[in-house]
């Protein structure tokens, strides 16, 4: 339940940030049950607006609450250029929605990215964690329930957007593209795409490959973006998303369709690798948008 003490605080950035251009729309700040969420509002949000919500929001727009002082590029992806157009190339932006893990501490991320459901099933997938994780649980339920039925719904209520779910999308990178899976996996009706910047397979390897494919919904209204790069931890990537490729087909997923798994040579882990590309994945989620 969204704690109404949290003071689910709304104010435009002031220092560094304030400065910049925001692609014309604005950046808004909030707090859920210990949970940091920055939004940007496109200018003219309307009630059809698309909605993407990303996790570990602290790195998407804001340097300085960046892990590495690094973001994902956003916001210089949404701005106009002199030739060509924004990045993101669609002529209805989306609100985009960024969420940090609960008290914005590192140490908690892996518990609430994690997939509840997954963990529970495998109990062997911890030894691929810290020894404390399977003490304290994994809680990525918990986690997609806030964002699910308060942070998303609150946020969409507050500038007057329908939510749908052929218009709502959920994104990440590492760790943060499996919870995107997972969370379209637990919220079908509320997510119709997940994508997944440098989807982190190895700490689960083929038999967590196995079992998203088994919890995803079929496709039809669902749609799933996994990519890869082949340096530093992606250098790992390639078997496992080639298992991927093999049974997320089997289910129905059309491969360039509703179903894109992609390998960017010669990039990494890490923030500006992510920020070199953020526009790919949600160009095509807004490309495929019906209504």
């Amino acid at each position: 339940m969204l704690n109404l003490r949290s003071r689910v605080s709304s104010f435009l950035l002031a220092s560094g940030l304030a400065k910049r251009q925001l692609a014309g729309g604005k950046l808004k700040r909030y707090v859920f049950e210990d949970h940091s969420v920055i939004a940007w509002v496109p200018a003219d949000v309307s009630a059809t607006t698309p909605v993407l919500v990303m996790n570990d929001g602290h790195n998407v727009f804001d340097p300085k609450t960046s892990t590495f002082g690094a973001t994902w590029g956003v916001l210089e992806a949404l701005q106009e250029r002199p030739i060509g157009g924004s990045r993101i190339s669609a002529a209805k932006k989306p609100l985009i929605i960024g969420v940090t893990y609960k008290n914005n501490d590192g140490a908690i991320r892996g518990l609430e990215y994690s997939p509840t459901d997954i963990f529970a099933a495998h109990p062997e997938l911890f030894k691929n964690f810290p020894s404390d994780w399977q003490t304290s649980g994994a809680n990525g339920n918990e986690y997609h329930e806030l964002i699910a039925h308060k942070i998303l719904p609150t946020i969409a209520a507050e500038h007057g957007v329908e939510l749908a779910v052929g218009r709502t999308a959920i994104g990440g990178s590492s760790m943060g593209a499996l919870t995107s899976m997972y969370a379209m996996a637990k919220y079908p009706e509320v997510y119709g795409t997940a994508l997944g910047y440098s989807t982190h397979w190895p700490i689960g390897g083929n038999l967590l490959v196995e079992e998203y494919a088994k919890i995803l919904p079929t496709p039809g209204k669902h749609r799933v973006w996994s990519d890869g790069g082949t340096l530093g931890l992606d250098a790992e990537y390639a078997p496992f998303q080639q298992r991927f490729r093999e049974v997320m087909a089997a289910k129905g997923y059309r491969l360039g369709e509703d179903f894109i798994e992609a390998t960017y040579p010669q990039t990494g882990h890490d923030e500006l690798w992510w920020a070199g590309r953020v526009e790919h994945p949600i160009n095509w989620w807004l490309a495929g948008i019906q209504d």
